[in-house]
């Protein structure tokens, strides 16, 4: 990475400079840019693209470090090499350079310069994501390992309260709804519209939405979209072509914070596993795929209502099947809170917790237990 002395910018463009340099080299039929920058200087442009500065200057110092924090393990990551990169400027890695600079964001990552948080010496994985619905999540029961899931624990990213209380065993289906209903929970991200939410698909929009996807899915997650074969056991199979009407969706289980870890889809040619909230929430995305049907809108926290969202905000929800007098399902309605994975640090939980008078590093060790703040340099 090197220090700028100019800022990089495509003549004639309107858009946001670049700091440091960009190197260019050809690639198939396109090319390649990658924008070698200073680390800090990185982080000017990651913070604000990440959190909205509106958050303050408290929250943007832990988003700050988190960011750093990412952005230094994968300097050991060998996921872009082949590009000559560490990482990229999406949510793939971190959003870069999306928005414009701004002072209070500077001062953000000036002010906690070089700073990581460090579990048993090592730099951290500093998961963060938007908006917790009062619980965040254990990692082993959100992402996989190898192909290993659930996966192993990680103690720094375990499921904890997101209010001041606790609730008990949210795996529980009964529970869960219990907690999800409660609309006016002192939540620390409450001032989030995803806070919580609710949509209902026809069942004809869901057999779209599922037989675009599920191939898709299952070509691109082998592992983790399963088929009941002869003998009820679950196996790797490819999807009929025609997966027919639909009988029925289930969870079949829930991690510690309520999130569900494996959903299951009946229809009239087979019964699907899909396992790993992710995969979950791009199957049941909620975008309208038929013609002359309205677009699918979910009503959230604040009475604001968005359209076709392009994926399931978490996977924390649950639902209610409407069927008509002869049991075929006519609608599903989606209550659920929360927009992201749910584990590790909250982003309007960090908003919250400011807003408390906690300092960046008190929210750091909420979010993150058992770390030390140490400098990399």
């Amino acid at each position: 990475m090197v220090n700028n002395i100019k800022r990089a910018q495509v003549e004639g463009s309107s858009g946001t400079p670049y700091r440091g340099s960009f190197e260019i080299s050809s690639y198939a039929n396109g090319l390649i840019l990658v924008n070698e920058v200073n680390l800090e200087e990185y982080l000017y442009s990651v913070v604000p693209s990440e959190m909205p500065i509106k958050f303050g200057l408290e929250s943007l110092k832990v988003q700050a470090i988190a960011s750093r924090s990412y952005a230094a393990r994968s300097l050991d990551s060998t996921g872009y090499s082949s590009f000559g990169a560490h990482v990229d400027d999406s949510t793939s890695s971190q959003m870069y350079n999306n928005i414009k600079e701004y002072p209070i964001a500077i001062q953000a990552v000036d002010e906690t310069r070089g700073l990581v948080p460090v579990f048993d010496g090592q730099i951290i994985d500093a998961r963060f994501f938007s908006t917790s619905y009062g619980y965040s999540a254990n990692f082993h029961e959100t992402w996989s390992v190898k192909d290993v899931f659930p996966s192993s624990e990680i103690p720094y990213l375990a499921a904890k309260p997101q209010f001041i209380g606790d609730a008990t065993s949210l795996y529980n289906e009964e529970n869960f709804r219990s907690f999800i209903k409660q609309k006016n929970l002192e939540g620390y991200d409450r001032y989030s519209p995803f806070f919580r939410w609710s949509l209902t698909m026809k069942r004809e929009q869901i057999e779209a939405i599922i037989q675009r996807y599920l191939p898709i899915l299952q070509k691109n997650q082998p592992s983790f979209v399963l088929t009941r074969d002869n003998e009820g056991s679950f196996s790797q199979q490819p999807i009929p072509d025609e997966l027919g009407q639909l009988q029925n969706i289930t969870p079949i289980s829930r991690g510690h914070a309520g999130n569900i870890m494996e959903l299951e889809i009946t229809t009239t040619s087979g019964i699907y596993r899909i396992i790993k909230e992710l995969n979950i929430r791009q199957l049941l995305k909620p975008v309208n795929l038929l013609p002359h049907e309205d677009p699918i809108e979910i009503k959230r926290y604040d009475g604001s209502i968005i359209k076709d969202f392009s994926i399931l905000p978490s996977a924390f929800f649950y639902m209610d099947i409407a069927r008509d007098n002869n049991g075929i399902i006519s609608h599903v309605s989606f209550s659920g809170g929360g927009y992201g994975h749910g584990v590790g640090m909250s982003q309007y939980g960090a908003y919250g917790l400011s807003l408390l008078g906690k300092s960046y590093r008190e929210i750091i060790e909420h979010f993150y237990p058992g770390t030390n703040l140490e400098k990399l340099f």
